[in-house]
């Protein structure tokens, strides 16, 4: 859609090409709110394991003080992160190859190998290498080819409208 939007060029964070008048400073606020209510969602998901990972169990970091010690590590390593990051699309690019890998290539491969071990058959065994071994490599390709030839893509696109020139036209 921020090709339909606004053309060929577009931000990657495509909240930075909504002009900051009217709607547009209504969108950049609505932005923060959505960042500010699933942030603290999404920390939770990642410290979770940490209260309840059976080898702290009888330590003296079980339970809460697993949680706030992995909820510092995990704002510790966002937070200024986030600040010397800017370009949204990259590390979307990025991201997207990095969980392709973990979800698409290591985690079923390896389950299938060591869970669903099917009496130790070559031909099991071959396709959960096969499955890691092509996951892998797409997941090398995207972290090679990081551009998405947007010119291209605005060029060869049927949906040439600019909605926000059409909103914002005077």
């Amino acid at each position: 859609m921020g090709y339909v939007s606004f053309g060929p060029d577009v931000r990657s964070n495509v909240i930075n090409s909504i002009p900051a008048v009217g709607f547009g400073n209504l969108a950049h606020l609505g932005t923060i709110v959505c960042i500010s209510a699933v942030f603290p969602i999404v920390v939770q998901i990642m410290v979770l394991p940490a209260k309840t990972a059976s080898f702290l169990e009888n330590t003296r970091f079980a339970g809460k003080p697993a949680v706030s010690i992995s909820t510092l590590v995990s704002v510790g390593i966002t937070v200024p992160a986030a600040f010397v990051l800017k370009q949204l699309g990259f590390l979307n690019t990025i991201n997207g190859a990095l969980r392709a890998l973990a979800f698409v290539a290591v985690c079923p491969s390896l389950m299938g190998w060591y869970l669903l071990d099917r009496d130790n058959s070559k031909a099991w065994a071959t396709s959960m290498g096969l499955l890691l071994g092509m996951g892998a490599t797409a997941s090398i390709f995207g972290l090679v080819y990081t551009d998405n030839h947007a010119q291209d893509t605005y060029a060869n696109c049927s949906w040439n409208l600019n909605v926000w020139e059409m909103i914002f036209s005077t």
